[in-house]
């Protein structure tokens, strides 16, 4: 059964209050915070036991002073690299921040996992964040507003992201949380075993800049459709799993 969603204040970053909110059922507990709209904790009841599955920081002084970047927070305005921290749209170019040697990072060195988000409503077991990221942040053209929302459905853990937009530009949101499944403090992963049904995956030059190429992972140990896969396996025939797979649309 889900339990009432509460809240407290948690800190300040930026001159803004941060809210710790804890969204629950009788299987599932999560808290999340309105700073860079970030999963603090994923705990699962396992045999009456709260095991908590989730990479996070006990204090949010860690988040906002010399902690990891993107650590289990919303990630935007774009995911992943952009080459030489530049991109063409409509005919003109756009300059980013550069956080990645000369490319830019997941939204730059001030991404959405560095900002504080508004609390914008609270329910039985969801909680909506919203920012409003104004033109020319890090280079982007266009106001976003964006809302990020963390539901708790029995067992389950469920993300929408949404983004509207003034004018044309990019925005390509996504969750960077760390998990072990065995609960955070016990060990390594390479014990997990790992299924993903993609058929494709994105290619990557040296700086792991995509290609735009989808080669097939048919025929090789990055191929983890089918029966799930120990990872330790996986890892020593094709080294550390960090690689972009292509969902078929069904």
């Amino acid at each position: 059964a889900a339990r009432a969603a509460t809240s407290k204040v948690w800190g300040s970053a930026g001159g803004q209050d941060v809210q710790l909110v804890t969204l629950g059922t009788d299987l599932l507990e999560v808290d999340v915070s309105s700073y860079g709209a970030t999963l603090v904790s994923v705990r699962v009841n396992v045999r009456g036991e709260w095991v908590d599955v989730l990479m996070g920081y006990e204090s949010l002084e860690r988040y906002v002073d010399g902690g990891k970047p993107n650590f289990s927070s919303c990630v935007g305005r774009c995911a992943n690299r952009i080459a030489g921290g530049a991109f063409e749209l409509d005919g003109q170019t756009y300059v980013l921040d550069k956080n990645n040697g000369p490319n830019h990072l997941h939204g730059g060195t001030d991404g959405y996992w560095a900002r504080p988000f508004d609390l914008e409503k609270v329910e039985d077991s969801k909680v909506t964040f919203a920012l409003v990221d104004p033109e020319g942040t890090m280079g982007y053209p266009g106001t976003v507003k964006v809302k990020v929302t963390y539901e708790v459905k029995g067992n389950e853990l469920h993300f929408r992201y949404e983004g509207e937009t003034d004018k044309p530009t990019l925005l390509s949101l996504t969750n960077h949380g760390y998990w072990n499944l065995k609960g955070h403090q016990a060990g390594d992963v390479l014990d997990h075993r790992l299924m993903v049904i993609g058929s494709c995956k994105t290619a990557v030059d040296d700086q792991l800049i995509i290609t735009g190429e989808t080669p097939s992972v048919e025929g090789t140990p990055l191929d983890l459709r089918g029966e799930p896969k120990l990872l330790r396996e996986v890892v020593d025939a094709a080294g550390p799993v960090d690689v972009n797979y292509c969902l078929p649309d069904s």
